[in-house]
């Protein structure tokens, strides 16, 4: 999807899981396949808002016909934004600092900002339930497409390690692989099947 749009269009894409299981190096991994710098942004300072952010996205600033844009640590954004929208309903008053869910929006239009390129959003699962039709519709819309990245299953782990020593011994047979596959998940091994581990660990 990426690659189809890379140069016409901007592309918003969600990437959720939980703490330390590879988001950030998975976005690294997607812009060296796409040929792209990597911008990384914050939208927990209070001292970045819209017009900032407007600023930073604009074609003149950005010097590079297409970026990829990581926004890591997305639910605390969205956090802040739901928190901010129920002090308005109860009428307290209180403007809220940083960059607001609106102008947010507004750079993914491309309207104002990135008009091609890539955005990747990452963050935990809580991502999913926080951003709904119903609580940020016009951000909602923007996400092109979603993946969830979770921990390697023995499966995974049994394919990762045959193929990362299969090219130091090649005439291992099957059932060679299969012994050393189990010792490799045993019990006693630091990779054990209870052990959360990526590809990135």
């Amino acid at each position: 999807d990426a690659m189809f749009w890379l140069t016409t269009e901007l592309r918003v894409y969600l990437v959720s899981g939980p703490p330390g299981v590879g988001k950030s190096e998975f976005t690294i991994w997607l812009a060296g396949q796409l040929g792209l710098p990597v911008y990384r942004l914050c939208l927990s300072s209070s001292r970045l808002t819209d017009e900032r952010l407007a600023q930073m996205l604009s074609p003149s600033a950005i010097t590079f016909n297409s970026v990829l844009l990581q926004v890591d640590e997305f639910q605390s954004a969205l956090r802040r934004w739901g928190a901010s929208k129920k002090d308005s309903n109860r009428s307290h008053g209180g403007c809220s600092s940083g960059v607001t869910a609106a102008g947010f929006s507004e750079c993914l239009q491309g309207s104002t900002a990135m008009a091609c390129g890539v955005v990747v959003l990452t963050g935990t699962s809580e991502i999913t339930t926080l951003l709904t039709s119903e609580k940020l519709p016009a951000l909602f819309r923007r996400i092109n497409c979603r993946a969830e990245l979770t921990w390697m299953a023995d499966c995974d782990k049994r394919a990762y390690f045959k193929h990362f020593l299969k090219r130091f011994v090649p005439d291992c047979s099957e059932e060679q692989w299969t012994s050393r596959e189990d010792s490799f998940l045993s019990s006693e091994s630091p990779w054990a099947s209870h052990t959360a581990i990526t590809v990135g660990l």
